[in-house]
């Protein structure tokens, strides 16, 4: 029988265009402290397609915990789906984690399907909380939320891990053959060497999740931990770093890339949050070493190409760093990705046209550089975005169920912007909707037809950016349609 029951819900609709879906980052490294003894079992509903089954299944053999991860939005939904499959089948206790559980606990324990809450990172608590559950004494475990005779205790608040004290992620927990979405025709797996971000973004879930504080495993146990992945599975061909900001020790990202280098596997990376002005910050001989090792794709968080909203929401970055760094990757194979968010508090009609003309300029300098679609900005509870949003009379969701359909889709999101008006709101939508189209979608989408339908839908998407001629735009109820109908009822 299983000791400890996982499930990874369903995610988002990007997710659903990809083939494979990336490993359950999240719930395999709260198990890297779980005692050898136990038989840990992780149902993903994004590639068991039984996985009711599955969960009933294990429910039935009396584990000592079923647990879920979520993220604010539609995830929301298929962990509750999940978790009242738990509850119908046994009196399993139901624990949940992640982001959004962090940040508002008792909303997440008033619903009868949550009996408790690990806060934070779970490398240590979830150990405890297990020990705990199996010798049937009081949960005082640090760092655990709860409902007690009717009331909501939050115990202790549990320090931060220390990073380099952690063994490696336990990936043979999952079939890694179910994984390994394709970046630039590799199969791929995700890893993490740091956590958290020194910078102080009015958007970002860091302040609630990590405290604000950057720490990270130092270079030699990284260049450690990722070779012992690539040996123990020779078929990942490439290797993503999700880190908020992996280049916030400039020493430590350029010996993990030194040491990688070394190494001699045929792999390529991606750096998927680095600093515009981190790079900046290196030397023409250290973008060949990147190079050289196979960095092939660098993700960059702009967000808008107004210098007075980028000092407003804290990004500590100017306009005119942007287009340095982005001359300075013209011609290399680095794989140069930018993105940007619409509907910042604060922000303009004007301030969101020169985010369009950035994104469009940064593309006419450089052929090589991708941008993201204009992401309608998100509020994520805990946030100081999520503060300023309630100023403005924003429509606060009171439970999980609504908390999930908030972020369900573009148009929901869109919708509570109370900040704006009504014509604001729908350019923004509209924005969005092209944005999709501007560059190269390949790495984005797996399926060959609605890859080329993109590609022949590009030049329109960019005039109509370019001219902000967003009046009669018909695609925009073509593109929702299919999404709704990928993302099911």
């Amino acid at each position: 029988m299983a000791d400890v029951v996982l499930v990874q819900p369903m995610v988002e609709f990007m997710e659903a265009l990809k083939e494979r879906p990336a490993i359950p980052l999240g719930l395999l490294s709260s198990c890297r402290n779980l005692r050898e003894d136990l038989d840990i079992v992780i149902i993903d509903q994004r590639v068991h397609a039984d996985w009711e089954a599955r969960l009933r299944r294990e429910v039935a053999k009396d584990p000592l915990m079923v647990g879920f991860t979520a993220i604010t939005g539609r995830q929301l939904l298929f962990a509750l789906e999940a978790s009242q499959v738990a509850k119908d089948e046994g009196e399993v206790p139901v624990i949940w984690g992640g982001p959004h559980a962090t940040a508002l606990p008792d909303i997440t324990l008033a619903h009868p399907l949550v009996d408790m809450v690990v806060r934070g990172e779970g490398e240590t608590t979830l150990p405890a909380l297990v020990d705990a559950l199996e010798s049937g004494g009081k949960i005082d475990v640090p760092g655990v939320s709860l409902v007690c005779e009717g009331d909501v205790r939050h115990n202790p608040q549990r320090g931060l891990v220390d990073m380099d004290d952690l063994p490696p992620v336990p990936y043979n927990l999952v079939e890694m053959e179910d994984y390994l979405p394709l970046f630039r025709g590799r199969g791929s797996v995700i890893f993490e060497s740091s956590r958290g971000c020194p910078n102080g973004c009015v958007f970002c879930y860091n302040r609630p999740m990590f405290c604000g504080c950057s720490r990270s495993i130092s270079a030699e146990r990284t260049v450690s931990h990722v070779t012992e992945l690539l040996e123990r599975y020779p078929h990942v061909k490439a290797l993503e770093f999700v880190d908020m900001n992996m280049a916030a020790d400039l020493e430590r990202f350029l010996d993990i890339f030194k040491g990688l280098a070394d190494s001699g596997h045929d792999v390529e990376y991606l750096v998927a949050g680095v600093r515009i002005d981190a790079v900046n910050g290196l030397t023409d001989d250290d973008l060949d070493l990147l190079e050289t090792t196979g960095v092939r794709g660098m993700l960059f968080g702009v967000e808008s190409g107004s210098q007075r909203v980028l000092d407003l929401i804290g990004k500590n970055i100017t306009v005119e760093q942007v287009l340095e760094c982005n001359r300075r990757l013209r011609g290399r194979e680095l794989g140069a990705s930018f993105n940007f968010m619409l509907g910042f508090i604060g922000e303009t009609s004007s301030d969101r046209q020169r985010t369009i003309d950035l994104a469009l300029r940064i593309l006419d300098e450089n052929p090589e550089a991708t941008t993201s679609c204009f992401n309608p900005v998100s509020v994520y509870p805990g946030t100081h975005m999520h503060e300023l949003a309630r100023s403005t009379g924003f429509p606060e969701p009171c439970t999980l169920e609504e908390w999930g359909a908030y972020l369900t889709d573009v148009t929901s999101i869109i919708a509570r912007m109370t900040w704006l008006s009504h014509r604001e709101r729908l350019e923004i939508e509209r924005a969005y909707v092209a944005s999709n189209f501007l560059a190269d979608t390949a790495n984005l989408i797996d399926d060959p037809v609605l890859r080329s339908l993109a590609a022949l839908y590009r030049p329109v998407a960019r005039w109509r950016l370019r001219n902000d001629e967003f009046g009669m735009m018909p695609e925009a109820w073509i593109y929702h349609t299919v999404r709704r109908r990928m993302l099911g009822p």
